[in-house]
């Protein structure tokens, strides 16, 4: 984790924080941030996600909801709680541990809904492609945390026996920056009523609002990480667990194509997980500096770092899925305005690349 960074901003009184600030997980010091902030909120807590088992994070919430707000929203005594999440996260079948992991607190004031497929449609692939609810994302009392990571024990940088791996590298932003969380909170609102978003236009309520330092799929992720990638000068360093952005409809990939027109000219540097290593394409496994992550620490971040001065976090893996079809929604943050997230995000990279090794060719 970023030294500025405490699990109870509000608490640093010596000096005013950045507006934004970069989480590192895991961290043993800071073992559980979300559950962290879950348990002091004081007015609403709107989670967004792919991925909820946490028990901490689930014991937080259902703790949160039975507590007094202390600026109650209209019409609400006790804190708003309110999770969307994905039902069935790869492609499992539904289940209540999926779609309503707070039943068994009986707690009826936390309010879960299943974000129904039909949201992001129309497909535009088979009938049989499903696009996800893939976002990361909490809203609590006007702070805005854009996470790579579920809400998992692995996710969450909780070090315990998780399958065969023991955490994932992820990161998470703390953005305060009011236009940033007014934003998030109006797509959080329309997602929340269900309403069908067209997957290749943006809703007016929310592109008159849309930052230029968001990025949220399916609207604006593919042509912005596009335009990142192509602004490249020096040196690119990507963590992330997917880059497979071809599609039956595009047919070659622009953001495949960018990469290895870059790597004729640039160091191009890559941390993959060894498990999808080998969707890569052969072109970008010979052109690019291919490194799969330590085995203890699954590569489960999608982060970008472009000359060493400007960064992508978020939850959109390189694919087409990902930024042209799922909810999704990532940050982008520069070393003008945030030199201390940068400078951990290029010191984590530099940790994480020389703890890793060449793909196995097995």
């Amino acid at each position: 984790m970023s030294s500025s960074a405490s699990p109870n901003p509000a608490a640093q009184t010596s000096s005013v924080p950045p507006l934004l600030q970069v989480y590192v997980v895991p961290d043993a010091q800071y073992p559980n941030v979300i559950a962290n902030v879950i348990n002091q909120a004081q007015q609403y807590v709107w989670l967004e996600m792919y991925m909820l088992t946490d028990p901490e994070i689930i014991s937080a919430l259902a703790a949160a909801s039975q507590r007094h707000a202390a600026q109650p929203l209209a019409g609400q005594v006790d804190i708003d709680v309110r999770v969307i999440l994905e039902p069935q996260p790869y492609g499992l079948p539904p289940s209540p541990a999926l779609t309503n992991p707070l039943a068994t607190f009986g707690t009826p004031n936390v309010q879960v809904r299943p974000s129904p497929s039909s949201a992001f449609l129309p497909l535009k692939w088979s009938p049989q492609t499903h696009f996800y609810n893939h976002a990361k994302l909490a809203l609590i009392d006007d702070v805005a945390y854009v996470m790579s990571s579920n809400l998992s024990k692995s996710g969450t940088g909780n070090i315990v026996n998780w399958g065969t791996f023991h955490g994932d590298r992820d990161y998470i932003v703390l953005d305060q920056d009011p236009h940033d969380v007014q934003t998030l909170k109006t797509i959080f609102t329309v997602d929340w009523s269900g309403q069908n978003w067209n997957s290749q236009q943006q809703p007016a309520t929310a592109g008159q609002l849309l930052p230029t330092n968001l990025i949220v799929s399916p609207y604006n992720a593919h042509n912005v990480l596009l335009s990142l990638i192509q602004s490249t000068q020096h040196t690119l360093q990507i963590e992330c667990e997917e880059v497979s952005d071809s599609s039956q409809e595009t047919g070659p990939s622009d953001i495949e194509q960018t990469l290895l027109n870059l790597a004729s000219r640039v160091p191009l540097q890559l941390i993959v997980p060894q498990d999808t290593a080998g969707n890569l394409s052969p072109a970008l496994l010979k052109a690019l500096q291919v490194r799969v992550h330590d085995p203890t620490l699954y590569m489960h971040a999608k982060m970008m770092l472009i000359d060493g001065r400007t960064a992508y976090i978020g939850s959109q893996n390189l694919s087409a899925g990902s930024l042209k079809h799922n909810r999704e929604f990532g940050v982008i943050l520069t070393a003008q305005q945030y030199p201390t997230a940068i400078t951990t995000l290029s010191n984590t990279f530099a940790t994480d690349w020389a703890a890793s090794q060449p793909p196995s060719s097995s």
